[in-house]
């Protein structure tokens, strides 16, 4: 597995470690004084571009986490923020959720005081990210406005979090024997569209509680029973 490797570009002893460069630089920007000159500043942000550089020098983006040895976990959960509407003609509902990925990335592993690395939608298309549809879903939007809605962060042990921000429509196979004062319980089945499972599993995230999955199918009953679809 690649790890994260000292930076060349800057003129510092071989004894040196990485993690003691992402201190000094840190200790820089957080001591800034008023007066400190912009030429002080550039060179920060430059350190620190340079650092995140780092992580990517040699990182292959095609290759899942632990690629040839052991499955890749995506600890998963959802977040409704919106149900409906609810369609008993097409048999179809429509949400808006925020989805939540997790997994660990051995080669994204970093030294340093900054626990987590907050980075925007760029970064997305410069490591391996899960390949995740939704196996009865008939279309997804992901939302871009004003810019694409999806946060990236990076753990120093490697933990990615991807979380993104999504319209769905799936399908809802309904029994109308009693209309429109049945219940139906509606799923969001997910999987890796190229991966098998010997290769990539999901999970639910541990200490998630499933309430809003089952909010989803209390709302539709609720709807139903109140005969609002």
């Amino acid at each position: 597995m690649v790890s994260a490797k000292k930076v060349p570009a800057i003129a510092l002893s071989a004894g040196v470690s990485f993690a003691l460069l992402r201190f000094l630089c840190l200790a820089v920007c957080l001591n800034e004084s008023p007066g400190q000159n912009q030429k002080e500043e550039k060179l920060c942000t430059e350190n620190f571009t340079r650092i995140l550089d780092s992580l990517l020098d040699g990182y292959d983006n095609r290759l899942r986490p632990g690629f040839g040895g052991p499955v890749t976990e995506v600890k998963t959960d959802i977040y409704v923020t919106s149900f409906g509407p609810v369609s008993d003609v097409e048999m179809e509902y429509t949400m808006d959720v925020f989805f939540r990925q997790t997994w660990i990335d051995k080669r994204l592993k970093y030294d340093g005081p900054i626990e987590i690395l907050r980075l925007n939608n760029m970064m997305v298309t410069k490591v391996w990210t899960p390949d995740t549809f939704f196996r009865n879903g008939k279309k997804s939007v992901s939302h871009n406005m004003t810019a694409p809605n999806k946060l990236f962060r990076i753990m120093r042990n490697g933990t990615i979090l991807y979380t993104m921000r999504l319209t769905i429509s799936a399908e809802c196979p309904m029994r109308l024997v009693d209309f429109p004062m049945d219940g139906h319980a509606c799923p969001l089945k997910f999987g890796s569209y190229a991966y098998p499972k010997s290769e990539m599993i999901y999970t639910w995230t541990k200490g998630a509680s499933g309430k809003e999955i089952f909010l989803l199918n209390e709302t539709l009953a609720k709807k139903k029973k109140n005969g609002i679809v």
